[in-house]
């Protein structure tokens, strides 16, 4: 069989960057200057590219949730505030201290018996969606809007406690004053559930200035599991009632459950008034380059890169080597993939297309060097083991491609989403496990490899080519 002609090319991560953008808003605060250079290619922002950030900032917002009329605002649980600083040699984001990495309560900031009902609403309603949307998460959820009775409790939780905690949890630049300013840019139930493979969520950066978690149930309930903050290398793990709060901007994830089931109520905070223009900037510059306005996703990439110098996140330096990338630029997007990989040395994305880039441009080893990092960055992500396996194939070493390929089959069945991207990667790994086998001189395994591989996508010419060849190649060695 031939790699050349009948297996599936390399492929590049082209979705959305690490931010979490879960609705139509961009989140944001206000314009730094701090930094600002004219370096480089691109204008800096316009006054009227400021303001369409504004008017996006404003209309992804509603009215800060208020008690009542005539409702008194309780006494706040008299707790410790445990505070985690950001690693030595570590610049946190604008506008954030050295202290302010993420801030636990010590104890229980809700009772018992709120939580449960949240669980209980959410679970009487059923209705959990996976977020499929995004590519690193492997989690179930439920909006806080579409649970009533957890809406009405969720209004006077977020004025009386949750946003009066977060101004003290970050005081190097919120004053009590500032609670009544803070925005839900979104708000979710979320269920890790270690049996139905729903049980992570990858590392990302929200959309959010602030992110907020609530433990909805207990921790003898679920095994593992927690919030991993990678700036610490670790995850958190915090009992009923407690909550983690953290720049929205940091990569972190949820850790992977393994036995049980967790919730936790995540709540994205912004303030009324401040936009992280950086990021709205690298947002818009993602929607226009999803629907191939390159030119104009360009143009926004490079004033987010403009105010933020170094910047905060390498989303723009991703999305701008993927406008490169998609124009077969592959030295210019070589240079920014690996300025993105200086910001985020964890980012999977970024050596995933450096890898990419680096085989175009004719550099097998440093590509298979790329592709190799990224699949170790991942326990879930298949197109670093794919392009991988492709590339060590192509350079002559088929068993050990063919044993790459199995790991992604073994990726995607302990992390199984169902849907028909995962039902084609399938077919394309057993594909390439098939072509791999046969130059290996295993024709039997390459067989029923290259017939899984019909079996999911029937219309694979490459699939049954290769298949009559095998089969040819088994009965001229029986004649």
């Amino acid at each position: 069989p031939s790699r050349g002609w009948w297996a599936v090319a390399l492929v590049y991560l082209a979705g959305q960057g690490q931010c979490w953008c879960p609705r139509s808003g961009i989140a944001g605060r206000s314009l730094n200057f701090r930094g600002l250079s004219a370096a480089g290619a691109g204008s800096l922002p316009t006054p009227q590219a400021l303001l369409e950030n504004v008017r996006l900032h404003e209309e992804a917002y509603g009215s800060s949730p208020r008690r009542k009329p005539g409702d008194q605002a309780p006494e706040l649980p008299s707790v410790e505030l445990e505070r985690l600083l950001f690693p030595d040699g570590t610049s946190p984001p604008v506008p954030f201290s050295q202290e302010e990495l993420c801030c636990l309560s010590s104890g229980p900031l809700f009772r018992k018996e709120e939580l449960e009902a949240v669980v209980a609403e959410a679970e009487e309603r059923g209705g959990w969606s996976p977020q499929s949307e995004f590519y690193y998460a492997r989690d179930v959820t439920q909006q806080v809007e579409d649970l009533p009775k957890t809406r009405e409790w969720f209004h006077s939780a977020c004025q009386d406690v949750l946003f009066p905690f977060l101004c003290s949890a970050f005081p190097s630049f919120l004053t009590s004053a500032d609670a009544k300013n803070m925005r839900i840019f979104d708000a979710k139930v979320l269920k890790y559930n270690a049996t139905a493979k729903q049980s992570f969520l990858g590392v990302h950066r929200d959309g959010s200035l602030l992110t907020s978690l609530v433990a909805l149930n207990t921790l003898d309930e679920y095994e593992a599991g927690g919030t991993f903050l990678e700036p610490l290398g670790r995850s958190l793990r915090y009992d009923q009632g407690h909550v983690c709060a953290h720049p929205g901007i940091i990569r972190h994830g949820g850790q992977r459950v393994t036995q049980g089931v967790r919730y936790v109520m995540v709540v994205f905070v912004d303030l009324h008034g401040m936009v992280e223009h950086d990021r709205v900037f690298a947002n818009r510059a993602d929607s226009l380059r999803l629907a191939g306005h390159l030119e104009k996703a360009e143009d926004l990439y490079q004033m987010a890169l403009q105010i933020r110098q170094p910047p905060n996140s390498e989303s723009p330096l991703v999305g701008l080597a993927l406008v490169h990338l998609a124009r077969g630029e592959w030295a210019d997007a070589t240079e920014l993939l690996m300025e993105a990989i200086k910001v985020a040395p964890g980012s999977s994305k970024a050596w995933s297309n450096l890898g990419f880039c680096l085989a175009r441009q004719g550099k097998p080893k440093e590509a298979t060097r790329a592709f190799r990092r990224a699949a170790d960055l991942t326990d879930f992500e298949v197109e670093p083991l794919l392009n991988l396996g492709l590339m060590l194939d192509e350079g002559g070493n088929a068993e050990e491609a063919a044993g790459v390929f199995r790991s992604a089959l073994g990726r995607i069945e302990a992390n199984s989403r169902g849907d028909a991207e995962e039902l084609k990667l399938r077919a394309s790994l057993h594909l390439n496990l098939g072509v791999s086998l046969a130059q290996g001189g295993d024709l039997s395994g390459a067989v029923e490899a290259l017939r899984e591989s019909l079996r999911l996508d029937p219309d694979s010419l490459a699939a049954r080519n290769n298949l009559e060849l095998c089969e040819q190649a088994i009965n001229q060695q029986e004649g």
